[in-house]
């Protein structure tokens, strides 16, 4: 099998069902490369809706994996070193980054939300449902390839990934990251550290995560890894490198029918108003700018007085 880590996969993944992810310990450190090598990366779950989408998003029965969507998202800034920020300065600015990040979906200021609703804002009465769907297809991007190892795995995320997951891939796809942020069980030994998965795919709408290796490299554990991925609730995809530079995405989708089923189901998708999706991005993005010029200060990347 060119897509599985054993034949009994359907087998294992029942198992691990009823062991899944509901069942890992929350919250918890994320380890994980940046997209950039000379760069530093922080994963956020925070983020601004008008007010009357918190009303009913608070009312509850909504998808939490849709929650998920709009709240999680991660910010790559540029690595200088120790802020020169004194200690004083410091904890002034951690105190207005958790005032900014209180809770998982939150609100922007009263003055700044009336700017947001009158620049984007759109007759009618907005509704979390249709809200929260802008979230699954995203908005048009500059590229941004990365920096990966390899160069299989820069075209798995360059190239497969939009084709699969659509133009917000970046949201749903988490490179190198830490077998350790996966699993909660200790690691084989002798790669507790080193150990990782080249690619986790997190989409609201897959309810287990894929981990994702491009077969190439000399295997440390790679079975044992795999068995405590698919104890953990994941499923477990495996791409050879050479099918990646050789074949095309849509080669790709239809060799390894995980992805194909993937694409197949989000291709179905009803695209949402532009006027609604700018109205989301503006209030998601305004939140967002508000903490990267936090960190950015924090950081010493900005001066106060810029």
């Amino acid at each position: 099998m060119t897509e599985s880590w054993s034949s009994d996969r359907i087998a294992k993944e029942k198992e691990a069902d009823k062991n899944g992810l509901a069942d890992m310990f929350f919250p918890r450190a994320i380890k994980a490369s940046s997209r950039r090598r000379d760069k530093k990366v922080r994963f956020v779950e925070s983020t601004a809706v008008p007010a009357s989408i918190l009303e009913e998003l608070n009312s509850g029965g909504f998808n939490e994996r849709l929650l998920n969507a709009l709240s999680q998202w991660r910010i790559d800034y540029p690595d200088r070193g120790d802020s020169y920020l004194d200690e004083k300065t410091k904890q002034v600015l951690s105190v207005l980054e958790k005032i900014l990040t209180r809770g998982r979906i939150t609100l922007l200021s009263p003055a700044l939300e009336r700017k947001l609703l009158g620049w984007f804002g759109r007759g009618g009465e907005l509704k979390a449902d249709l809200y929260l769907s802008v979230f699954l297809l995203g908005y048009e991007r500059s590229a941004d390839p990365g920096d990966f190892d390899r160069a299989e795995e820069a075209v798995f995320y360059g190239e497969v990934c939009p084709y699969i997951l659509g133009r917000n891939f970046h949201q749903f796809v988490v490179p190198g990251i830490s077998l350790s942020t996966l699993i909660d069980e200790e690691p084989p030994p002798r790669v507790r550290e080193l150990q990782r998965v080249d690619f986790a795919l997190f989409h609201p709408l897959i309810w287990n995560p894929l981990a994702i290796d491009i077969e190439g490299r000399i295997p440390i554990d790679e079975e044992k890894k795999y068995e405590a991925l698919l104890r953990a609730g994941y499923q477990v995809l495996r791409i050879k490198a050479e099918d990646l530079m050789e074949m095309d995405a849509d080669d790709i989708a239809e060799k390894y029918s995980m992805l194909g089923e993937i694409k197949n189901m989000l291709t179905g998708l009803t695209e949402p108003p532009i006027s609604l999706a700018r109205l989301a991005y503006a209030f998601k993005f305004a939140h967002e700018l508000q903490f990267a010029l936090l960190t950015g200060l924090l950081e010493g990347l900005l001066t106060p007085g810029e």
